[in-house]
């Protein structure tokens, strides 16, 4: 039974190797058809495309084809005009030998008409002579009309001038004889006009009595009545105005004077104020009175960047200098005023470097001094100081930092700028004595004195003095401006008080001025009209007098 089973189990594994090898077989076969199934549809896609790319190529050669054709047709047309152009060139020298033929005809006949154009031609040369002979003879006879004509304007033109000439001898003539019209009629009224002031004369002198001569004689008094008083009012009148006046004027002076008073009070006012402000900067730190709030910026930035510096700078200079005496401060600020707000460097990186920080903190004008931070303190020989008692810049400084002294010697000259405490001291001491090895001298308020060669020069004093630089005390100082300022302030008060009244007097000055004026101008011309009246009077009178027999002869005579 197992051997039945083994035989029956091998025959059935043969049976399925047999089929799943014939089956394997059937899905080769079947991929190999599917494949060459796909060939077939891409070979018959390729032919496609080839037919349809040689379609455009069947397309042009059919074109071509039928160029062909058209251009056998156009070649048989060429053939076809070259035989024409022969035929039409027969054609035409067959038909220029028959037009010279016709010409030369024409031209035997015209030959054989030569001889009766001549003549003819001849006949009508005779013609034209006798014709130009005649158009001479015509010129000739145009031109004398022509002078005939032009002799006859002329005549005709004097004509009418001379026509014109009586024609205005007559409007002349005629025109003089209106004017002696018109004479004749004057002279005949004239005549009338002096024979009623001859009769006016007469009768005046008949009229003319003592009695009237008493009268104008009356009346001249009373006139100069009159003139008398209207004097004196008019001198008192001008001798008032003028005391007004003159009280006026003293009156505008004295309100100009308070004025100026006033202004000069204002501008001293500024000037406490603005010191004022200075030592209040410098109470809150002294370092601000040499730069203000820009070298405290720039001592800030100096410090955030102190390693990029070689030494650290010093400066300002103002702040490590000291003064002996307060009573200095304005001559030492005006003779190191340019240099106490400077800064000093040991090397010129160390400038840029500076340079660069106080660009950024816009102190673009900062004065940078180099020098050597190593140079001990300068010793000035005796011989080349001043030969005078009074102090100089650099005796009356001090200063912990020898770079500083040596600066202010070496750029500032201080050794050699004496201080003097007055104006007249320091023109001695500069220009007097020639003293030597004396640069400059400063007064103690401001003023700058030296002489170069023959040349003496005094230049006032700054017109910003900022001696509160070098308060020691600036409280003190502040408490001391701020009372005097105070002073001033009720100066100013009383002072435009004063001006008040003074213009309020003025103003009544004006107007009594003016009441003056308007009482005495119609006084004035009152009497000026009595004047010229009393004048008239008098010129009356006289003429009365020398003509107490009037003569009428003249007039008489002018009236014959």
């Amino acid at each position: 039974k197992t051997k039945v089973e083994n035989s029956c189990t091998q025959e059935t594994t043969r049976i399925s190797l047999r089929f799943f090898f014939k089956a394997t077989l059937l899905q080769q076969v079947n991929e190999l058809l599917e494949t060459i199934r796909d060939q077939l549809n891409n070979a018959d896609s390729v032919v496609q495309e080839l037919e349809k790319s040689i379609k455009p190529v069947m397309r042009e050669l059919d074109e071509l084809r039928e160029k062909i054709k058209n251009m056998e047709h156009i070649e048989e047309i060429a053939h076809d005009i070259d035989n024409l152009k022969k035929k039409l060139a027969w054609s035409w020298v067959y038909e220029v030998d028959q037009q010279i033929e016709e010409q030369t005809v024409r031209l035997q006949k015209l030959k054989e008409r030569i001889p009766a154009c001549q003549e003819r031609i001849d006949r009508n040369t005779v013609v034209i002579d006798d014709l130009k002979k005649e158009l001479t003879e015509k010129e000739e006879l145009v031109r004398s009309l022509g002078d005939k004509t032009h002799e006859v304007n002329n005549m005709k033109k004097s004509m009418e001038d001379n026509i014109a000439e009586v024609v205005k001898l007559k409007i002349e003539l005629e025109a003089e004889h209106e004017r002696g019209t018109r004479t004749l009629e004057k002279m005949n009224g004239r005549l009338k006009q002096m024979q009623a002031q001859l009769r006016d004369f007469q009768m005046q002198h008949m009229q003319f009595t003592q009695a009237e001569a008493s009268q104008i004689e009356e009346d001249m008094q009373n006139i100069q009545r009159d003139i008398d008083y209207l004097d004196s009012n008019v001198t008192r009148l001008r001798e008032e105005e003028k005391e007004f006046s003159e009280e006026l004027s003293g009156i505008q002076k004295s309100i100009s004077d308070i004025a100026k008073e006033i202004a000069e009070s204002d501008k001293r006012i500024l000037q406490l104020k603005s010191h004022m402000d200075g030592l209040q900067q410098r109470q809150s730190n002294t370092v601000t009175a040499f730069g203000g709030q820009k070298v405290l910026k720039l001592l800030q930035l100096i410090e955030s960047n102190h390693g990029r510096f070689k030494s650290p700078p010093i400066g300002p200079i103002g702040a490590h200098l000291q003064l002996a005496s307060e009573s200095w401060s304005v001559a030492v600020d005006c003779a190191c005023g340019g240099l106490l707000d400077a800064f000093i460097v040991s090397c010129h990186k160390d400038l840029q470097v500076l340079r660069e920080c106080a660009g950024r903190v816009y102190y673009n004008n900062l004065r940078i001094i180099v020098y050597d931070f190593t140079r001990q303190r300068l010793i000035i020989p005796d011989g080349s100081l001043p030969t005078t008692e009074h102090p100089t810049v650099l005796s009356v400084i001090q200063s912990e930092n020898h770079t500083v002294l040596n600066v202010l010697v070496d750029q500032g000259h201080a050794e050699r700028q004496v201080l003097v405490r007055d104006y007249e001291v320091g023109k001695s001491v500069a220009f007097d004595h020639r003293m030597r090895n004396i640069k400059e001298v400063y007064t103690s308020d401001g003023f700058r004195m030296f002489s170069r060669g023959s040349v003496q020069t005094i230049l006032p004093p700054n017109k910003r003095p900022r001696p509160e630089r070098w308060c020691s005390s600036p409280a003190e100082k502040i408490a001391e401006l701020k009372n005097e300022a105070d002073d001033i302030q009720r100066t100013i008060s009383e002072k435009n008080a004063q001006r008040r009244k003074l213009v309020n007097d003025r103003s009544n000055l004006e107007q009594k001025i003016a009441n003056l004026k308007r009482k005495r101008e119609p006084e004035e011309r009152h009497l000026m009209n009595k004047k010229v009246q009393l004048e008239d009077a008098k010129r009356a009178t006289a003429e009365n007098n020398r003509h107490a027999a009037v003569d009428t002869t003249e007039l008489e005579e002018d009236i014959k």
